[in-house]
């Protein structure tokens, strides 16, 4: 196991790092922007390998990476290793101690939700990720045009992100863990990692103050909103991986608008890597890249807005006083092209949107709850969060009146028009605005942190400055002592009632309740993964297991290597298949049943009764399943309490000919 975590981490570390190295960017910021960078190594990587023919391994994403720094290294960048946003490089000392904070309250956290590495989610769509990086590992290709093809029942294969099962199948290959504890190392890896390190690059190109970085890094791991609530709901592995790299790039775009001499990354680092790092996003998911554009866009604004103001100081013959001066004609190029970009939001709104359905219950809350939950960090379902509301709003007061990063507040501003939207409006209201994130209240709460951490470390890094300079200890020997304790004192008054209020709780319990296996599990009891860890000593390689799967028996294929009759809950089945799983229990009056068993090699199912996944029943599509000892179809080989597995007994050589 401990060699798993070593190769996740080279993985999320090494092909990022070795392109951020050859931006000649410093040295925290280089392992900062890794993992987003590693992302779209990874991602290019599997799609490259699958259109080129080549096996999928851990060596293709390494390559992806020396191929990219290779071709870095020959663009002119301008090192910024002599420059601090604001200070010396010793300063990064402060940012390693953040990033290592962050990382061991989210190791806690996503071990607290968890449970033990080789727990399972509970969930809806775990069936299809877990089946997902087993088909991987089978076939040599993670691909995001093939992974779709596990589900597609033999017809052409759908877009389906699979950046998460790619880096997942990596370390089954290299280490022989088994899926579920893939899954839950690089579930652990990207909470620890990627999302605190994330963090603190934004932080980082939005102010020297380390006092920010700190508390920033402290509050990475104090929302239940991210990234618990998406181990909880879905579960949302690609959204979770592509969430948690979406900041560093938010900061390169952020690099990208200021420009100028003071800041750490040049415009040509920042356009090219921001680039590579949107990459990274969407291909993480590509519903992350719209949550970045979303993100962005008061950026932007805030940025034309200044561009604007210094053109009318310009005209007003006060550009001896106006910041950043330059030839006119640099602000209106910049101006028309930030406009343009702006002026392409809705066409990309447009065109990147999913297909949506109405749902039959549209459920609707006040308006007036919908803020109160969006400042408290608190979809439907968790309490609101005192600490979050009091926080934010009192962070959003500080920034306001000091007139800076106010595109923060307006950002934030624009996530709570988006929850009441998803939360109260009507149908055709909510999904032209909230269509692309599916509708999901879960998927528009978990973008709250990207904005609510950094205006409150920010908020507090301005107090804290204020108050240490108020107090004559901005330089000398007092500062230098007093200073870290005041940092490390603010983190800590901070992330405590974060990690300690009720919604953290509630969403760390939630998310652990999902990961049980009980005896009454919603998915997979352990009766039923008893009786499919028995398969491999009974049901040969060759052969199909029919399954019901919303009863869980489509973790065959995860978890043995046998491959099920289906291989997630919603799917499409070959027509063979769909007639067996209809008219099995009828093999002895119709013998197209045994002519399709003999071609599918299907003598074997698993009777795991009728609980079915978010209690629904679907006995009208898999009733050919049910009662085949009572129809002398099939013969019980293995049983653990009520959970069975059947060989069929109707269709071998020896079996009565059909009446």
């Amino acid at each position: 196991m401990v060699f798993a975590f070593l190769m996740c981490l080279l993985c999320f570390l090494i092909p990022g790092g070795l392109m951020a190295a050859a931006a000649r960017l410093r040295t925290f910021d280089v392992l900062a922007l890794a993992p987003a960078l590693s992302v779209f190594a990874t991602g290019v990587g599997a799609l490259l390998a699958g259109f080129l023919r080549i096996p999928w391994s851990w060596w293709v994403p390494f390559a992806v990476g020396v191929v990219f720094a290779a071709l870095l290294l020959l663009l002119p960048f301008r090192s910024r290793h002599g420059i601090e946003a604001g200070g010396a490089r010793h300063r990064d000392w402060i940012a390693w101690l953040g990033l290592g904070i962050g990382a061991v309250i989210g190791v806690v956290q996503s071990v607290r939700a968890i449970g033990t590495l080789s727990s399972i989610s509970q969930t809806f769509d775990n069936t299809f990720h877990l089946n997902a990086v087993r088909y991987i590992v089978d076939e040599g290709n993670a691909s995001p045009l093939f992974v779709g093809t596990l589900n597609s029942g033999g017809e052409p294969g759908f877009y389906y992100p699979s950046t998460w099962h790619a880096f997942a199948s990596l370390l089954v290959e290299t280490s022989g863990v088994s899926i579920p504890e893939a899954t839950n190392v690089v579930t652990i890896v990207v909470v620890a990692l990627a999302w605190p390190a994330s963090i603190l690059f934004l932080m980082r190109s939005l102010s020297p103050n380390r006092y920010s970085w700190l508390v920033a890094a402290a509050l990475s791991g104090g929302f239940a909103v991210f990234p618990t609530l998406l181990l909880q709901n879905g579960v949302l592995y690609s959204n979770l991986l592509g969430m948690a790299v979406l900041p560093a790039a938010l900061g390169l775009i952020v690099w990208v608008l200021r420009g100028g001499s003071t800041a750490g990354v040049t415009r040509g680092q920042g356009v090219v890597l921001g680039i590579l790092a949107a990459g990274g996003t969407a291909l993480g998911h590509p519903n992350t890249v719209i949550s970045l554009v979303a993100l962005a866009v008061p950026a932007v604004l805030a940025r034309v807005v200044w561009l604007i103001v210094q053109l009318v100081r310009r005209r007003g013959g006060k550009s001896a006083s106006a910041p950043g001066r330059g030839p006119v004609r640099h602000l209106v190029l910049e101006l028309v092209l930030f406009a343009a970009t702006l002026a392409a939001v809705p066409l990309l709104w447009a065109v990147l949107r999913p297909t949506t359905v109405k749902p039959r219950d549209l459920p609707q809350i006040p308006a007036g709850e919908a803020v109160l939950r969006a400042l408290g960090t608190a979809p439907v379902g968790y309490s609101v969060s005192v600490f979050s509301v009091t926080a934010i709003v009192l962070s959003a007061i500080v920034l306001l009146a000091l007139r800076k990063h106010v595109w923060l507040v307006l950002g934030y501003a624009l996530l709570t028009v988006l929850y009441v939207a998803v939360a109260s409006w009507p149908w055709e209201m909510r999904d032209a605005l909230t269509g692309v994130w599916y509708n999901d209240p879960y998927r528009i709460t978990a973008l709250y942190p990207v904005l609510a951490i950094p205006m409150i470390g920010l908020a507090v890094g301005e107090l804290v400055r204020l108050v240490t300079a108020r107090f004559g200890l901005r330089r000398g020997p007092r500062a230098e002592l007093w200073k870290p304790l005041i940092a490390v004192g603010c983190a800590a008054l901070l992330t405590v009632p974060a990690l300690g209020s009720r919604s953290m709780g509630e969403g760390v319990q939630g998310a652990r309740d999902r990961f049980e296996i009980t005896d009454d599990s919603e998915l997979l009891t352990t009766d039923e993964l008893a009786v499919i860890e028995s398969i491999p000593d009974l049901v040969p390689p060759e052969d199909t297991v029919l399954v019901n799967p919303w009863t869980g028996g489509a973790l065959t294929y995860a978890l043995t290597g046998r491959h099920p009759s289906s291989y997630h809950l919603l799917e499409t089945r070959p027509p063979q298949i769909d007639y067996l799983v209809h008219h099995l229990d009828e093999a002895y009056a119709d013998p197209q049943v045994c002519e399709d068993v003999r071609e599918n090699d299907a003598y074997y199912v698993l009777d795991f009764g009728t609980q079915e996944m978010n209690y629904v029943t679907h006995t009208g599509v898999y009733g050919g399943l049910l009662g085949l000892e009572e129809a002398g179809v099939a013969q019980t080989v293995q049983q653990v309490g009520e959970a069975k597995l059947l060989r069929v007994t109707a269709c071998s050589e020896e079996a009565p000919a059909a009446l």
